[in-house]
């Protein structure tokens, strides 16, 4: 588990709420990204990508769902770009799409599941939790602050958009197949390439976690002398020095020693897959 205080709240980190209601919100989004939408009832939380029509990620998010809605949280600081997407897709469906003008809340390492409508952060490997509807901090909570949240963030191989991958990234490159595409569920925007994908069995670059006194943000990573990914991501995590980064395949098997500008940086199991 990573260094974090107990009860720690983190009131600014990227990640904005857009709200889903219409009796037709868990078909349409079903129909919009890689989560099994569909099967979820009230207290269900899944995490999911927004794909375009080219199977390319335009958002990494958590499904909240709820009684009269489904709450998406976006791992961004603004959400225009996404709605502006999913309103494109909006005919006669009953669904309405709106920004929340409230932060969610997220609290790491409690000792037991916090009171009120809190709910499960997956994304995590440390216990966790998000709270949708934060119109102001709990009381008797410690803040976090960002050093902290990266930290966090990197000892669980959790990609950020904008920093760990850009746009054109595909799901499978993300690492995070088991948790967030289901290949199940049938037809979606952009399911036709994550499927060819998974039948292939490979993408030519993906996510890994990477330790070593040398890891820092930025550096390349070589193979011997060939260049073969970019760490994107590093902290010091309690002894260790991690970092995410994109490896080719072949390079980025658990265990393999890769040389980083500034010493050794070998690949690691990631902490949840």
């Amino acid at each position: 588990m990573s260094n974090i205080q107990l009860g720690t709240v983190f009131s600014d980190w990227p990640a904005t709420t857009m709200e889903v209601h219409g009796s037709d919100r868990a078909q349409f989004l079903h129909n919009m990204c890689t989560a099994d939408v569909q099967s979820m009832t009230s207290g269900d939380v899944r995490e999911a990508f927004f794909t375009n029509v080219k199977g390319h990620v335009l958002a990494h998010a958590l499904l909240v769902c709820r009684d009269d809605s489904i709450a998406v949280i976006v791992f961004e600081s603004e959400t225009d770009l996404l709605v502006a997407h999913l309103d494109r897709y909006i005919i006669r469906e009953d669904v309405r799409l709106s920004v929340s003008p409230h932060q969610p809340l997220l609290m790491v390492a409690a000792e037991a599941t916090p009171s009120g409508e809190w709910s499960p952060m997956p994304v995590l490997a440390d216990p966790a939790w998000v709270l949708v509807d934060a119109e102001h901090v709990p009381s008797g909570v410690t803040l976090g602050d960002e050093t902290e949240f990266h930290r966090l963030r990197v000892s669980s191989g959790w990609p950020l958009k904008g920093i760990d991958f850009q746009d054109g990234t595909l799901p499978q490159e993300l690492s995070r197949d088991s948790l967030a595409i289901s290949f199940t569920k049938g037809c979606y925007l952009g399911q036709e390439t994550i499927a060819r994908l998974d039948a292939l069995g490979h993408v030519n670059k993906q996510i890994v976690l990477v330790g070593g006194p040398g890891v820092a943000a930025g550096g390349a990573l070589f193979d011997g002398d060939k260049e073969v990914g970019t760490i994107t991501s590093a902290a010091q995590c309690g002894e260790r020095r991690l970092g995410i980064a994109m490896v080719r395949r072949g390079s980025n098997a658990v265990g393999t020693a890769l040389r980083g500008e500034t010493g050794e940086a070998v690949t690691r199991a990631l902490p949840i897959t």
